[in-house]
């Protein structure tokens, strides 16, 4: 049987956009695998042929993320992930949630950017046009 998520990787695949594909699912999980004090100090940001780039915080938790990466790999596994790569970047804290979300009407700056760069190794311009449209309505249906 095949799901809409494998029908969906899939045409991430032939469209040669998977890796953001995965990037995107890993960024969804990370706070619900990493939970706590790794999470408020990590954030995935780049994903490639296995490769995964995470920020953290400080040089302390780079030291000793090292000593886990083994750990998170194995956590990741369903993502294919062979080597993490850690290096320090601003961490902007996470936003706390008051209030349930209600669901935004229109995407944020970020959120088209990210379209355009995902869309943008799609030549025919019909595709790509149906494709970010699919993008914008999962965003803003809060599918992701």
């Amino acid at each position: 049987m095949i799901t809409s998520a494998s029908l969906l990787e899939s045409l991430c695949g032939d469209l040669g956009i998977l890796d953001g594909f995965t990037l995107e699912r890993i960024k969804n999980i990370w706070a619900l695998v990493f939970k706590g004090a790794v999470s408020d100090n990590t954030r995935p940001v780049f994903f490639q042929s296995g490769r995964l780039t995470v920020d953290v915080s400080s040089e302390l938790w780079l030291k000793e993320l090292h000593f886990y990466r083994g750990m998170m790999i194995s956590k990741l596994q369903n993502f294919k992930i062979s080597e993490i790569k850690f290096r320090v970047r601003d961490i902007p804290e996470a936003a706390t949630e008051e209030a349930p979300k209600s669901k935004p009407t229109v995407l944020k700056e970020s959120d088209k950017e990210f379209i355009d760069e995902t869309t943008a190794v799609i030549n025919d311009p019909e595709l790509r046009q149906r494709f970010a449209n699919c993008i914008k309505k999962s965003i803003l249906n809060g599918i992701k």
